[in-house]
């Protein structure tokens, strides 16, 4: 019985697989905030949207999607945690333009919502916005 071609996707070598995921997460690195589809990434990489896919599958384990949302949820988090934006500021600087939805988004991906997600941390936007202003204002006074 002869051997069937496998797809041009998976013909790919593990390297050649290896070497397209690293330049999508550094493009991930300088794009993430814009929320551009899978198959902008894949043009500007020179890919087809499935070899993309199967790339990252193969290297990363998830879709490229999941990898975009992680990177963005990272920074979500970490503006929750260090910043007194309001969720909606959050989202939109993020990219989304619905804060409903970014915060639907979000509580699938953490487990809570982004508001218990800071409250969980014991990060108090009030404090916090209070203490950086007076740290700002003991900045000036130097």
């Amino acid at each position: 019985m002869p051997a069937q071609a496998q797809p041009p996707e998976r013909a790919w070598a593990p390297e050649l697989h290896a070497e397209l995921v690293a330049r999508f997460r550094a493009l991930v690195e300088e794009w993430f905030r814009r929320r551009e589809p899978i198959g902008r990434y894949a043009d500007e990489l020179g890919v087809s949207t499935t070899t993309l896919r199967v790339a990252c599958a193969d290297i990363a384990g998830m879709p490229p999607s999941e990898m975009l949302n992680l990177r963005a949820f990272l920074e979500a988090k970490r503006a929750l945690c260090y910043t007194n934006l309001s969720v909606a500021q959050i989202a939109y600087s993020l990219g989304f333009l619905d804060p409903a939805y970014f915060t639907r988004s979000f509580t699938k991906h953490a487990g809570l919502s982004p508001r218990q997600f800071r409250i969980d941390r014991g990060v108090d936007v009030v404090t916090h916005a209070t203490s950086m202003a007076a740290g700002a204002e003991t900045m000036s006074v130097r």
